[in-house]
Formats: structure tokens, C-alpha cells, sequence
């Protein structure tokens, strides 16, 4: 298991690019400020560095809130956003919450979007959504960085998780 120190390289962060993409954002886009202590600790569990979008947005931040929280991705958690990749996920607990998927982020819809680590059929680091509706699982197609861009720049009066497949293959 890596250290702390391992985990972060300020001088390559992933939070600059995340910084950038912000101030070009479409959407209205929220950094909450992390809690060092709980940042640390959510790192440390993930075992990701801050070179990566994850890594970044777990140890900068204790969530983002995208168009006022009607989308939230999660990070660190703490005291405006009460939960964190690790507890969320039981990363710590012998049975994770979703063996082989990491919840990242849900909806006011209750909507939930996972990283598939192999629980579902689809390509693995691909994002997945949780329609309540339909209660099925839909590949976006998407890895999570892509996701986040998607939901920093998404046309807010059609901002539906659905359509995130469908954005990103047209925004090229």
C-alpha cells in the first residue's frame, strides 16, 4: 500500500487541468473545499495519485457540485458534502458496497454512476449509470475524465446523464 506521500505530485496534478476546465465551464460549477485530514485519508484508501482526474478531485476537494448540486461527484466528504469515496464505497469494510465498480458520483434523481472495475459487461474504467427508472445499468461509453468534462460543459436545459454517450461523441 502506498503512502501518502507516494500518492500526491503536486507538479503533476491533475487539478490544474480540473481548475481549467472549471473557468471554461458551460454549467455552473462547484469545488468544495477539502478537509486535509479526511483528503489524506480518501487518497490513501483509493490508492490513486493526484495525476489523475480521481485522485485530484479526491484530495482537492470534498465533492463538486455541478448546476447547484442537481449532479454531484464525489471526493473527500466532509462538511457540506457528508459522505466520501471511501465510506461511500466501504473501501475499508471486507465487502465493498459494489465489488468491482467504485461509485463517483449520483443525481438529484438518485441516479448512481460507477467505474467499472469488472462488475459489468463493458469495457473496464468505463462509466456506468444507474437509471432509477428503469433500474438498469447504461455504459456511457465514457471514462471518468470525459465524464467530468462532460458534466462541467454540458448544455444545462438538456443536462441529462443519459445524454452524456451522445455528447461526447459529438462534441468532437
Amino acid at each position: 500500500m502506498k503512502a501518502i506521500n507516494e500518492l500526491v505530485n503536486e507538479s503533476q496534478s491533475a487539478w490544474r487541468l480540473l481548475e481549467n476546465s472549471k473557468s471554461e465551464a458551460t454549467n455552473q460549477v462547484e469545488f468544495l473545499q477539502a478537509n486535509k485530514e479526511n483528503a489524506e485519508g480518501v487518497l490513501v484508501d483509493l490508492q490513486v495519485t493526484t495525476k489523475s482526474i480521481l485522485g485530484a478531485i479526491a484530495y482537492h476537494t470534498e465533492g463538486i457540485f455541478i448546476q447547484h448540486g442537481w449532479l454531484r461527484i464525489l471526493g473527500s466528504g466532509a462538511y457540506n458534502f457528508n459522505r466520501d469515496l471511501s465510506v461511500w464505497n466501504k473501501l475499508k469494510d471486507d465487502n465493498q458496497r459494489l465489488d468491482g465498480a467504485l461509485l463517483v458520483a449520483d443525481d438529484v434523481l438518485d441516479g448512481l454512476l460507477e467505474i467499472n472495475g469488472g462488475t459489468f459487461e463493458g469495457e473496464l474504467g468505463n462509466v456506468f449509470y444507474l437509471a432509477p427508472d428503469t433500474l438498469e445499468w447504461e455504459d456511457l461509453e465514457v471514462k471518468f475524465s470525459d465524464f467530468v468534462h462532460w458534466a462541467f460543459t454540458r448544455d444545462s436545459n438538456k443536462f441529462k446523464v443519459t445524454d452524456c454517450k451522445k455528447c461526447i461523441e459529438n462534441s468532437d
